[in-house]
């Protein structure tokens, strides 16, 4: 992406856009449901946990060397050291990028900590699971926050870093690793990739039964064989009437 952006600032003249994903990843693996019995909903479960623990796991990673490289304590926008300032227990006084680091690192690893708790669950107790709590370090009060369950949750913070860098003459450090990590959000977000789920069509005129029975508005299902047959006596209608014609 940064091969990308200096290619923008030399054929276009200007920079690409921190928040743009000129990429996008997508997949089915765990959500083809359409011929496979054994792609099941407790498959499918699986396979999204695993995502969203790999993602959480990518950005922690991220953030631990941002907050190492991000040691500034002076100089922050006004929506910085408001956002940073609603962060209470912490041990970073006056690196306010830090404190605000810290606490989205906290969140990552309780959004670790509940996939890996999800997955014990979700697999046999005989499999073993190895967990993360070794590469935690000194993250002490991460049970007090909330996971992170949307990508706006970790992007929104490090856009107001982003911007606060920049409007503050750290122009240079905001376009470093901070806009690595910005770019990786807004492609992967905090399920890696987006996951096509491929079901048969009879679930789906079973679900549409089900909700127009509900609503009491008849059988969806009788409806689409109603039109099935018509559709069919009309085509033999019209094929019938073509060969009339001809003859």
């Amino acid at each position: 992406m940064r091969k990308l952006d200096a290619q923008c600032r030399v054929t276009l003249g200007r920079k690409l856009p921190v928040d743009t994903a000129p990429i996008k990843f997508a997949s089915w693996i765990g959500g083809d449901r359409d011929g496979n019995p054994n792609c099941t909903p407790e498959v499918t479960l699986e396979v999204v946990t695993h995502q969203r623990l790999r993602a959480a796991k990518m950005f922690l990673q991220e953030l631990n060397i941002l907050y190492s490289e991000l040691a500034i304590s002076s100089r922050f926008s006004k929506e910085l050291e408001t956002l940073a300032d609603s962060i209470t227990d912490s041990d970073d006084v006056r690196e306010k990028y830090r404190r605000l680091i810290g606490h989205l690192r906290k969140r990552l690893v309780r959004t670790i900590k509940d996939c890996e708790a999800k997955l014990h669950n979700i697999n046999d107790a005989s499999v073993h699971f190895s967990s993360s709590e070794h590469a935690f370090g000194s993250l002490a009060g991460w049970e007090d926050v909330e996971p992170i369950i949307k990508s706006a949750e970790l992007l929104d913070p490090m856009k107001v870093i982003y911007n606060s860098l920049v409007e503050t003459g750290f122009e240079l450090v905001a376009d470093g690793h901070v806009s690595d990590i910005i770019r990786r959000i807004v492609t992967f977000g905090m399920t890696l990739v987006p996951l096509d789920i491929r079901e048969e069509s009879t679930r789906h005129t079973l679900a549409l039964d089900a909700i127009t029975r509900q609503l009491g508005i008849g059988s969806y299902k009788v409806s689409c064989s109603v039109i099935f047959v018509l559709s069919f006596f009309f085509y033999q209608l019209i094929v019938l009437t073509h060969m009339y014609f001809i003859f």
